[in-house]
């Protein structure tokens, strides 16, 4: 198996021999990169993988107490739950109104997020809910499998939309039927859950970055060119020196296993028919995901 020490050898060879401090950083950030670059360049079936995130239920026990223009809200009968920063409230009595949690202060109170402040009058022994709608996405996650609305499991909306039609339908829980992908690997649902729920998910992910030497390499063997042209091409990027030559090589052999791989993952709709021509399994139990 190609191991990072492998690599590394091999661009070394093709930079320079030197081994002071800077070099040897220059050699593993080649190599990472390569592969970083392979991975934007395709959607490759070597890094799709499912995915899961778990939905929380809203919390609403006890009441609230918050004065006009406050920025913190304090909660009787209950105790705010320690993964309540991030998340957003609504206060009932104007549930037009959504606030996100800055800090959790104590488990008595929470303060809002930087210029959210209370408006209407005082409250004392009021109705909310603390909702979650937002969630983190695996650590590795680069893209989803496709945002097809005919068999995804919710309906995908850019975020721009997914924030209007969410600030237009505030205070709306059920099933969540929307989803957005914004920010730092975040997963945006809307309604938002009345109830824990699982979504399962197909995604590309990010290949492994590669630390210490018996690393092993995070990519088909058997295709191992192209990490190599890869390399070479970071290589040109950095130097200056053959650039030209190097993308033309890369481009190349990546058009070639690019063409390979989509034989994997593209042709099961259309290669899968019975005697009367008609697919044996129909487009609409084709499913990516999952909402249970």
């Amino acid at each position: 198996m190609t191991t990072y020490a492998n690599l590394k050898t091999y661009a070394q060879d093709n930079y320079h021999d030197s081994t002071d401090t800077k070099a040897v950083r220059e050699i593993g950030r080649f190599v990472n990169d390569a592969f970083r670059r392979i991975a934007r360049a395709h959607d490759w079936s070597f890094y799709l993988k499912t995915g899961r995130v778990n939905t929380a239920v809203k919390y609403d026990t006890g009441t609230v107490s918050i004065n006009t223009n406050a920025t913190a809200l304090t909660l009787s009968g209950g105790t705010w739950p320690l993964d309540a920063v991030g998340n957003h409230i609504v206060v009932d009595a104007n549930s037009n109104v959504q606030f996100e949690v800055k800090t959790r202060d104590s488990g008595t109170q929470v303060t809002f997020k930087d210029g959210q402040k209370w408006l209407d009058s005082n409250v004392s022994g009021g109705t909310y809910k603390l909702y979650y709608y937002v969630y983190d996405l695996p650590s590795d996650f680069r893209k989803m499998y496709d945002h097809e609305s005919e068999d995804q499991f919710l309906w995908y909306m850019v975020p721009t939309d997914f924030e209007f039609y969410q600030l237009t339908n505030n205070d709306d829980t059920g099933t969540p039927t929307f989803y957005t992908i914004v920010g730092n690997r975040k997963m945006k649902v809307w309604p938002y859950p009345d109830e824990a729920k699982v979504i399962d998910f197909l995604y590309y992910r990010w290949p492994t970055a590669l630390t210490t030497d018996g690393d092993t390499m995070d990519w088909v063997e058997d295709w191992v060119d192209l990490a190599y042209r890869a390399i070479d091409y970071e290589i040109g990027v950095r130097t200056g020196k053959l650039l030209a030559e190097r993308a033309s090589v890369f481009q190349q052999t990546l058009m070639e296993y690019k063409a390979m791989d989509n034989t994997r993952q593209f042709t099961r709709r259309t290669a899968r028919l019975d005697v009367l021509g008609m697919p044996i399994i129909p487009n609409m139990q084709i499913r990516r995901g999952s909402i249970t």
